[in-house]
């Protein structure tokens, strides 16, 4: 008997790349100016997004992380050292935490929906290596996956750096007189508190709750407090999504010498892909970029 011969067509496989989904307004701004927008992750879409790691680790300074911190909110009165850590994680990300958000996953049907709101979507593929490349000299961007751990992992990590810092804080705390000045615990609790605060803010901008582990995120982290360069210093602008009001800054993404670190990008489904197609990859090609240009396989009607 002959062997059977399947009439579907191959599977194409896509490249490993770094997906980045966006409007062609997004697009455009990409391909015409080598930036990518990174968003203040205080306004992601998941309100809770951020309290997935700052919870436990309350919850952890008022129950189970040593005698210091429940002595000193009690020597000191009105002292919150729980409460001041959270106040300060949630400062210092409206201030000055920001994201570009990528996909593992490429031609994906719920990042269509959620990221295209209207056709025609893009998903940009992104060289992994080559992103890095473009953002290592800067000392305030980081290119992360995202962690999506249950709750003991979760507890596990956040012990690993809280559990020193408690330590160091019991060590400088035993040396103070007795009956220490109130005003003295209060700037020591402050200080350790802010201390602690900067150690698990990185943890909370990378960490998200398990059940978006579909995602499979990796984000450009960037804090422009931390740039030195006048040269460099950001501008923070401001764009509509939604009912919400995002502040966004820019990050240049395009190497020197040339090397562009988008290889391709898959036109989401729409009534026209095929001009679509021909009009992306003459934008491209303008600007002196050869890109990839194919359609999404996903039969899905947002139109």
């Amino acid at each position: 008997m002959l062997p059977r011969v399947s009439k579907d067509p191959p599977k194409t496989e896509l490249p490993a790349l770094l997906w980045h989904y966006a409007t062609f307004e997004s697009l455009e701004g990409i391909i015409t100016k080598g930036e990518v927008f990174a968003s203040n992750l205080a306004y992601v879409n998941d309100t809770e997004e951020f309290q997935h790691s700052i919870k436990p680790l309350v919850n952890y300074l008022k129950d189970v992380a040593g005698p210091t911190i429940s002595t000193l909110m009690r020597e000191a009165g009105a002292l919150d050292v729980p409460r001041d850590v959270q106040s300060m994680i949630g400062g210092f990300v409206r201030r000055g935490v920001y994201a570009a958000c990528f996909s593992k996953k490429a031609d994906d049907l719920s990042q269509w929906r959620s990221y295209s709101p209207r056709p025609p979507g893009f998903a940009i593929g992104f060289d992994r290596n080559l992103l890095r490349e473009a953002t290592e000299d800067y000392n305030w961007c980081t290119l992360t996956d995202c962690q999506y751990l249950n709750s003991e992992q979760l507890l596990a990590e956040i012990r690993q750096v809280v559990d020193p810092l408690i330590l160091d804080m019991e060590v400088e705390r035993a040396q103070f007189p007795v009956p220490a000045e109130l005003e003295e615990l209060q700037q020591f609790g402050m200080r350790w508190a802010a201390k602690i605060a900067w150690a698990v803010a990185p943890l909370a901008s990378r960490n998200k709750h398990p059940t978006f582990a579909s995602e499979e995120e990796v984000r450009l982290i960037v804090d422009p407090t931390r740039v030195t360069n006048i040269a460099m210093r950001f501008v923070v602008n401001y764009r509509l999504s939604g009912s919400l009001i995002v502040p966004y800054v820019k990050i240049p993404v395009q190497p020197e010498l040339g090397i562009w670190p988008i290889k391709m990008i898959i036109v989401g489904p729409c009534p026209h892909q095929s001009a679509v197609i021909a009009a992306t990859q003459q934008m491209c090609s303008q600007h002196g970029w050869t890109v990839d240009v194919i359609s999404s396989k996903i039969p899905f009607r947002n139109w």
